[in-house]
């Protein structure tokens, strides 16, 4: 059994009582390798969630049918789906992201 505060601790409590939000997290991360976009899941802090850009970060309730995105995931987020707009969503965040990188490089 892996030390507790360990990252593969951290891992496996998320998977075992979180089982639904990792699961969306997975999903929706394979939705974002079309365009060349591959974040990471972070499992420590208490609560999965996706790294996408250093001000994206995606998050879900306990259960995965809510997902919510923003630059952290303490905070108000940046907005929320239902799960069953996954797609839809990695749509919008790819969206956000060009935009901004539109706006740095034009500037």
């Amino acid at each position: 059994m892996p030390v507790y505060g360990m990252p593969v601790s951290d891992q496996l409590n998320a998977t075992i009582w979180q089982p639904g939000a990792v699961t969306v997290l997975q999903r929706l991360r394979v939705a974002f390798h079309p365009d060349q976009i591959f974040p990471s899941i972070a499992y420590d802090k208490g609560q999965p969630r996706l790294l996408i850009s250093v001000d994206v970060i995606v998050w879900t309730d306990a259960a995965g049918e809510v997902l919510y995105w923003g630059p952290t995931h303490t905070g108000e987020p940046a907005g929320t789906a239902p799960v069953e707009e996954l797609e839809d969503v990695a749509r919008r965040i790819v969206e956000q992201l060009i935009e901004r990188e539109t706006a740095m490089t034009t500037h």
